[in-house]
């Protein structure tokens, strides 16, 4: 095999083969999860306000998704050789074929797919209002908003009551800005939007056995300087 050149973000995983064959696959969740982590960099130690929180906001979402899809993904893979070599993983076995098929499950709403997700590898639901799920349904609910702003007027609040009650319940905002990307804009967001991802994705990967007989990560992606690993998995995220 050629040598592989990863840019920061990129994963490597290889799923063995019971001959002793590898297949790598390059995953790309972490691309969204340090551009999330350098946009909420860029915001650290500015008490100004910085557009740079709306991308922070945009690639966490987008960094949660990616995994869940990758997840299955691998999960997928590694089931299939699993199944070669007589093991069976019935619970993930599920997982795969229902994530990746093109039915009902597939085309829900982000929140909805780590609810199946959960339930269809644990048994057990998240509880909508408890962590580490309660934090991720409003990192939604924030990228669902500025996905889809609509010009206002700068006293028209209608439709953000929900959205200012969530900063405050957080302890997430600075001041009491007129407008709402007023209140949106700031680091405290944008970091919160980065451990709400990390939160749920390390939450995610743990109740997920991947096979380690036929599962392995070959590289271990680039992290931020200075930024703490949050956990030394398939999948390596980071945050704080």
């Amino acid at each position: 095999m050629n040598p592989i050149t990863l840019n920061a973000g990129e994963q490597l995983v290889a799923v063995r083969e019971s001959d002793g064959t590898c297949t790598a696959t390059v995953l790309y969740a972490g691309v969204h999860f340090l551009a999330a982590l350098d946009a909420c960099e860029r915001m650290r130690g500015d008490k100004g306000r910085s557009s740079d929180a709306a991308s922070a906001i945009m690639s966490a979402a987008a960094a949660a998704e990616a995994f869940i899809s990758e997840l299955a993904y691998v999960a997928d893979q590694a089931t299939t050789v699993e199944l070669r070599s007589g093991r069976e993983h019935p619970r993930l076995e599920t997982f795969a074929a229902v994530m990746l098929s093109d039915g009902e499950a597939s085309r829900v709403n982000l929140r909805s797919r780590f609810l199946v997700a959960k339930l269809l590898l644990t048994a057990k639901a998240y509880s909508k209002g408890s962590q580490p799920f309660q934090d991720f349904s409003f990192l939604v609910d924030l990228r669902n908003c500025l996905a889809h702003l609509k010009p206002t007027s700068i006293e028209d609040t209608v439709g953000e009551a929900s959205i200012i009650g969530g900063l405050q319940t957080r302890n997430l905002v600075v001041e009491n800005h007129p407008s709402l990307l007023g209140n949106v804009m700031t680091f405290q967001v944008a970091r919160f939007a980065c451990n709400s991802a990390s939160s749920i994705i390390r939450d995610m990967h743990d109740s997920c056995p991947i096979p380690e007989a036929s599962v392995s990560r070959l590289t271990v992606a680039q992290t931020l300087e200075g930024t703490p690993n949050l956990l030394d998995v398939l999948f390596p995220f980071v945050a704080e």
